[in-house]
């Protein structure tokens, strides 16, 4: 609206509120810690497993099937433990 003097007058519109300034922002507890490190996974997904092997999913699937990949089941969720791959790809290079 425009008040008597010719000024617009925003209070009667749905403007939203003012952005907080940045010391009256709640940040999250992650926010407020900078030292919180990253989880490492200690159980990968069959896509993560072959793009860490460099071989394709269904080649994945065929070693898991047949036993020669170390894999671990958790219900009927197949993972693969980054150090049994690494270690399951060392003992082929010898």
């Amino acid at each position: 609206m425009i008040d008597k003097n010719g000024d617009a007058n925003m209070s009667d519109t749905n403007e939203a509120a003012p952005a907080r300034d940045a010391e009256e922002r709640i940040d999250s507890p992650a926010q407020q810690n900078d030292e919180i490190a990253p989880v490492p996974r200690l159980l990968l997904k069959p896509g993560d497993a072959a793009r860490a092997l460099g071989i394709s999913i269904r080649l994945l699937w065929s070693l898991t099937r047949d036993g020669t990949i170390p894999a671990v089941r958790l219900g009927r969720a197949v993972r693969y433990s980054p150090a049994a791959l690494a270690e399951w790809v060392s003992a082929l290079k010898k």
